[in-house]
């Protein structure tokens, strides 16, 4: 009994995640429910935009981020800062130039550094004030 309502419950829900597309339940010579599922009508919706977290700054944006090693900072992170043209040489102080972005002021930075530094929690007041 728990077995059917199990598979029922699974034959609703691919239902629902096949855009409405009915799983047809079908049983193999033992009566164990097997499940085919049409993928011709399987539609998957456009997705618009990817949501990344970092974590968030407490306090001087700038005092948050420089304490940290480049080791420490999140895979999500160092691609955050790799937008802003950091790296793990320049981001130790190894003799390398800063990237191009610290000179700039936020008006001038590209959309997707505008995005890179207010995901890192920072705005236009506290990026122009580095």
């Amino acid at each position: 009994m728990k077995k059917s309502i199990y598979f029922s419950a699974l034959t609703m829900a691919l239902s629902v995640i096949f855009t409405g597309a009915y799983a047809e339940e079908l049983t193999t010579p033992e009566n164990t429910p097997i499940f085919a599922v049409p993928t011709a009508v399987i539609k998957m919706p456009e997705v618009a935009a990817v949501q990344v977290e970092a974590r968030k700054p407490i306090g001087d944006v700038d005092t948050f981020w420089n304490a940290l090693r480049w080791d420490q900072l999140s895979a999500t992170e160092q691609g955050l800062f790799q937008v802003l043209g950091w790296n793990s040489g320049n981001w130790q102080g190894n003799k390398v130039e800063e990237p191009a972005s610290e000179n700039k002021d936020w008006d001038k930075l590209s959309k997707e550094e505008q995005l890179a530094a207010s995901t890192l929690g920072y705005d236009q007041t506290s990026w122009n004030t580095k």
